[in-house]
């Protein structure tokens, strides 16, 4: 055989190359994604793309077919959203894009995670305030303190980013009795205040309350027995 006369080419996008350094270099976007897939990124996009697809009551779930989707890198692009971002119900979220078929492409934009944080903030009150308080649980045994000690110990930066999203609840800090000291304490500069009012608008948190008054007292007595 004459080597000279052999030309190598790429299975996944047939290009083709005379010599055998240049094929061994060779990059094209389905051997990269082949790649990718193998990544936990990759593997959690493909999960969500799975999910994604039975919604809409496709089965064809082989791994080539999301290598080949055009909606390829907005699931990559969201499963490396996910690890910047905490959602506290990822499947309320799921659930939102479904029913509102949402475009993937959206699902990171800011206009989609209000709608998301609009969701949280109306469901189920009792059941927000637990996951809080179990979030609280968590960081009290990294802090090694009590669970009243934790938003003490929390900056103030962090707190917000936790306000935002909602691994701690208006419903369940705007009924604390240690937040309501922070507010007062004086430690929060004025961007730190812009940005926490942006978080929980006090006045429609006030309307909120007062159209559940059951519900705050029964809130109030869960953050007074845990001395929040």
């Amino acid at each position: 055989m004459n080597l000279k006369n052999v030309d190598f080419t790429c299975e996944h996008c047939g290009k083709t190359y005379k010599k055998e350094n240049f094929f061994i270099n060779h990059k094209c976007r389905i051997l990269e994604r082949k790649k990718q897939i193998q990544t936990p990124i990759g593997q959690s996009a493909f999960f969500i793309y799975k999910k994604w697809l039975k919604n809409k009551g496709n089965n064809n779930l082989e791994i080539e077919t999301f290598i080949n989707s055009k909606y390829y890198n907005a699931f990559i692009n969201f499963a490396k959203h996910l690890k910047k971002i905490i959602y506290p119900d990822l499947d309320i979220f799921y659930q939102m894009v479904f029913d509102l078929k949402l475009d993937p492409t959206t699902w990171i934009t800011n206009e989609v995670y209000s709608k998301y944080i609009k969701i949280i903030d109306n469901a189920d009150p009792i059941k927000r305030v637990k996951i809080s308080i179990k979030f609280l649980n968590i960081l009290a045994e990294e802090f090694e303190c009590n669970i009243n000690e934790v938003l003490l110990h929390l900056h103030i930066n962090d707190l917000i980013y936790y306000v935002h999203t909602r691994y701690l609840s208006p419903w369940l800090l705007l009924n604390s009795i240690i937040f309501s000291k922070i507010l007062k304490s004086g430690i929060l500069n004025v961007h730190q205040k812009i940005l926490l009012e942006k978080e929980i608008n006090h006045i429609y948190w006030k309307n909120k309350f007062q159209n559940n008054l059951k519900t705050v007292k029964e809130i109030k007595r869960l953050t007074k027995g845990l001395n929040l």
